[in-house]
């Protein structure tokens, strides 16, 4: 689905919510707000989820889901999903370790401009 603006409005409203020690319902009213986003295809929304489930901010710490959510923004070309998706692969978190799929996702992120990825790659 194509982005559209009630995506990122409900990404903007979500963003209000997710603030440092906000607090259980605060994080509850982010992911809602970041899954509707999500759900429309706003990769922004889809690589915040997995930093809530990868960090356990609001939720339990699931490191499966994380994946999930950071492999929908980085095929959606989102750079520092692309990034944390080289990361999960090539550390296993959630996902089964694979050096391949890691090194491809770590070089279109640097591709995409990601300093953190160009670095890893010299």
């Amino acid at each position: 689905a194509m982005e559209n603006r009630n995506d990122r409005a409900a990404y903007n409203l979500a963003l209000t919510y997710d603030r440092p020690r906000a607090g259980r319902e605060a994080y509850k009213l982010a992911r809602e707000y970041y899954r509707i986003a999500a759900d429309g295809g706003y990769a922004p929304a889809m690589f915040n989820l997995g930093v809530m489930f990868h960090f356990g901010r609001g939720v339990l710490r699931d490191d499966k889901i994380a994946g999930y959510w950071f492999k929908q923004a980085a095929d959606r070309n989102l750079a520092d999903a692309q990034y944390n998706s080289a990361m999960f692969y090539h550390l296993g978190y959630g996902v089964n370790k694979d050096d391949n799929i890691a090194a491809a996702y770590l070089i279109r992120s640097a591709e995409n401009g990601f300093p953190p990825s160009q670095f890893q790659l010299g």
